[in-house]
């Protein structure tokens, strides 16, 4: 019985609690806390960690860029050749990004930053990557808690 609570003692004590978390400026749209088994500390310096960060912003670039051609073909009037776009959707704002963190505490791991002014307004305030959360945090519990990692590019070490 004592051994069986030891070795409780011992899970609970290699499991990590990480955040990931997606903004648009300061608003939150995405926030979510996930645990990590076997985290392995080198990985907030490693390639592998980037390259899953570089995966998610690209697979979320793409999320929204789909959106954004099903939101203008809709709005689209075939006879005018024209698009029907709202001021909101026609506004830029340099200003406005969307920023990627996966933090462990409230240290951040990595941030990664996405533009939004390329993405009509209706899609850069309606995201919903509900549909992608699973995936993303798989993706990001693998790389956390990944023995063998790569740390050196060109010959530097990270």
């Amino acid at each position: 019985m004592r051994e069986k609570t030891n070795w409780k003692f011992e899970e609970k004590k290699s499991v990590v609690k990480c955040e990931f978390l997606l903004t648009l400026n300061e608003n939150i749209i995405c926030q979510r806390y996930f645990n990590v088994r076997n985290y392995n500390p080198k990985t907030k310096n490693s390639l592998d960690l980037y390259y899953t960060i570089s995966d998610i912003a690209e697979e979320l670039k793409y999320n929204l860029k789909n959106k954004a051609f099903d939101y203008m073909y809709d709005r689209y009037n075939q006879h005018t050749n024209y698009v029907n776009l709202s001021d909101q959707d026609l506004e830029r704002s340099e200003d406005e990004v969307f920023h990627l963190y996966v933090k462990q505490n409230t240290d951040i791991l990595i941030h990664k930053i996405i533009p939004s002014d390329v993405y009509p307004g209706r899609i850069r305030y309606t995201v919903d990557i509900r549909p992608l959360v699973p995936q993303i945090l798989g993706d990001l519990t693998d790389t956390l808690s990944r023995k063998k990692i790569a740390r050196k590019y060109l010959n530097l070490e990270l």
